[in-house]
């Protein structure tokens, strides 16, 4: 391929430019250009679709989906590479909150034991997740599920089988236009090589880094790197970019990626956390710090004036009444920090936080 150009025309979003292939050059990948091979890349572009919308549902249903068994939850990350142990521990944490306002607030009736339990249920959850590495469900879904495993004969897949990853995500792809001196490489990693300032050499050419950006999120999340081919070869440092890359090459990148998914698709739950961990995930994988502070803030907020009103309309206790009026006063500074100054700013719920939960380093 030598070209790949968008198209107004109907029915076509992308024109190839094609020519025949030189045998100076080693073929390192070959490709059946057949209406068979055109229907497993549709199969596998569906199945891509899906997980997709399978990781869409469970970031907007976190609380619940923390609440699967282990082994489902296991599952869901293969297909959608989000962190379960995240996901689980952002569960606990939310619907202990809820909880402990819910057993505040019902003195005396039957919601009140179910609340304890609830929260004592949800702390277990949080330790256990954070001790192990990996996500723990609750027993009152995962006792059904096991017990109708056992009776229709089902078996959980190890998880070696389970491991599954579509070629078209993690492909890095080199895309030449016609007319240009340069190329565009697109990829689901971020590459500190093809992102420096020193030049990189791709097939034998070498190339200057002109500017590279973020494209989609999720499972589309792409970087698009944007090079300038040189006239001659540098006379200092340079790297090589290798399709496939080298073992070690690719577990930094693969490394540093996971750790920018858990620093933005957790952006909230960061925001409740000290101002120097936000600076630096900020600094580090493009973190919106003022933003998730705001937000955290404005949670909190409403939090504190709903705990307030319930206080006075129930008579609740003094504690419960300077615990709100302390959660309103934190979160009117932290809001003037974030949106005045456009600082971070941490809440004391962010340092007991941190003593159980580290983010990403």
């Amino acid at each position: 391929m030598i070209a790949a150009d968008e198209t107004a025309l109907g029915g076509y979003s992308v024109r190839y430019g094609l020519r025949e292939w030189d045998s100076a050059n080693a073929i390192r990948a070959l490709v059946s250009y057949t209406p068979e091979a055109e229907a497993a890349a549709a199969a596998v572009q569906h199945d891509e679709a899906e997980k997709i919308r399978l990781r869409s549902r469970i970031l907007w249903l976190l609380p619940l989906a923390g609440l699967a068994p282990g082994s489902v939850q296991d599952q869901w990350g293969d297909l959608t590479g989000l962190s379960m142990g995240w996901i689980s521990a952002g569960s606990a944490l939310i619907l202990m909150g809820v909880a402990l306002t819910l057993s505040a607030v019902t003195e005396g009736t039957i919601v009140r034991p179910v609340a304890f339990y609830l929260a004592v249920e949800s702390f277990v959850r949080l330790l256990l997740t954070a001790v192990f590495r990996r996500p723990w469900g609750s027993p009152l879904v995962a006792l059904p599920y096991h017990l109708w495993q056992i009776v229709t004969h089902r078996k959980t897949k190890p998880f070696r089988e389970r491991a599954s990853t579509l070629p078209s995500v993690m492909t890095d792809e080199i895309i030449r236009r016609a007319g240009e001196k340069g190329l565009r490489v697109r990829s689901p990693f971020y590459d500190s090589d093809l992102a420096g300032d020193a030049p990189v050499r791709i097939e034998g050419a070498f190339y200057q880094v002109r500017r590279w950006h973020k494209e989609g999120k999720g499972l589309q999340r792409r970087w698009l790197y944007e090079l300038e081919e040189m006239d001659a070869a540098p006379s200092g440092r340079w790297h090589e970019f290798i399709r496939p890359r080298q073992p070690a090459r690719q577990k930094v990148v693969e490394e540093y990626t996971h750790a920018y998914d858990l620093a933005n698709s957790f952006a909230l739950f960061w925001g409740f956390y000290p101002r120097s961990d936000q600076s630096r995930l900020h600094r580090l994988y493009e973190f919106d710090a003022p933003k998730s502070t705001t937000t955290s803030a404005g949670i909190l907020l409403i939090v504190g004036l709903l705990q307030t009103g319930l206080a006075v309309t129930y008579h609740l206790s003094a504690v419960v009444i300077a615990s709100s009026t302390y959660i309103i006063f934190e979160s009117v500074y932290r809001l003037y920090r974030a949106l005045m100054l456009h600082q971070a700013a941490g809440s004391i719920m962010g340092y007991i936080f941190r003593l159980v939960i580290r983010p990403p380093q």
